[in-house]
């Protein structure tokens, strides 16, 4: 038997279809095909370099940056200048804002996707693993909730936390930074857990899982140990 497995090319229709070995997770199937795209290769370099420059370049500027230049205020763009993107209305430097704007979205969405991306794909796992009363108990909870507008439930989850004074371990929920967080992961996990549901129910019958039934495994450990990581 071959070790070798046909996978759909996504490529331009045409293409040969590209063989990848059998037991090959979908996230590294999806890698090699990124990596043969030089196009995306590339952009994600670009902004890869943003990001950095997001991170590295207010480290460059002095403390006191974003007290204002009172000698120029509203400073038109000048790459060659002090201030290369200009000033705003109470002289502080545009480009410093948003390096550091940059930073703090960045740092947001990409935390923010992380913990949703965990959330999902441990929820999706339980319920495709589990089956059952808790799987339709699981996922009609996340139709629900996928039946409500995104932006919509993002400015109620905001605005709720704003006013609340919630402060666990520390930290301060109700701070706008902490705010945002907490939607941003509420409203993006939703879709890749019925994503990983779906996987789960693919690989809950699988040999090795069941291998895994035998050999005394728990049922959390089969999850956390072979769904979960499988799902990605």
């Amino acid at each position: 038997m071959s070790d070798l497995t046909i996978v759909p090319p996504l490529g331009v229709p045409g293409e040969p279809a590209e063989e990848i070995p059998v037991g090959v997770s979908p996230f590294r199937a999806s890698l090699r095909r990124f990596a043969k795209n030089h196009l995306a290769v590339v952009s994600v370099a670009i902004l890869a370099l943003i990001a950095i420059g997001c991170f590295i370049g207010p480290i460059f500027y002095p403390e006191d940056t974003d007290l204002g230049d009172f000698d120029n205020i509203s400073a038109p763009i000048d790459l060659l200048s002090l201030h290369p993107f200009g000033t705003d209305e109470q002289g502080r430097d545009l480009l410093y804002r948003v390096l550091s704007g940059g930073r703090l979205s960045l740092s947001l969405g990409f935390f923010g996707a992380l913990v949703s991306i965990f959330i999902s794909i441990a929820y999706g796992s339980t319920a495709g693993y589990l089956g059952g009363r808790v799987d339709d108990v699981m996922m009609r909870a996340v139709d629900i909730l996928l039946a409500l507008p995104f932006i919509f439930l993002a400015i109620l989850i905001k605005i709720v936390l704003q006013d609340s004074g919630l402060h666990i371990l520390g930290i301060a929920f109700d701070g706008p930074e902490a705010s945002v967080f907490v939607a941003v992961v509420v409203t993006l996990w939703l879709t890749p857990a019925v994503i990983a549901r779906g996987q789960a129910v693919t690989l809950r019958n699988r040999e090795f899982i069941e291998a895994a039934r035998a050999g005394g495994m728990s049922q959390f450990q089969i999850i956390t140990q072979h769904i979960m990581p499988n799902s990605v």
